[in-house]
């Protein structure tokens, strides 16, 4: 019975992360663009993990390509130095759309 429950509450977060994934998708692409990434191709990828996890069962991949003709990569994969933990990246993608409102 608990697995179900669990399976029950994960699947109703998934579909709500893939709701707000596409909203932020079109959001940090447009703020790309505006930051002249004028052929950026932006997406959020989703896994299934194979075990439930304190955050769900969700692998959230952030995919990049800001050139044109370049595929799109796994951004950790892309910047693997880049010393911004995983768990930051969408606090910084969000206060990058939000920059991009101001008058």
């Amino acid at each position: 019975m608990k697995a179900e429950a669990l399976t029950g509450k994960s699947d109703v977060l998934t579909k709500a992360r893939k709701t707000w994934a596409g909203k932020l998708e079109r959001e940090i692409a447009q703020a790309l663009k505006d930051l002249n990434f004028l052929e950026v191709v932006f997406r959020i990828d989703f896994a299934r993990k194979e075990a439930f996890g304190e955050n769900g069962v969700d692998r959230i991949c952030f995919m990049i390509s800001t050139n044109p003709g370049e595929p799109v990569k796994d951004r950790q994969k892309w910047y693997p130095a880049v010393s911004c933990p995983e768990s930051c990246l969408p606090s910084r993608l969000f206060w990058l759309t939000r920059m991009r409102r101001r008058p």
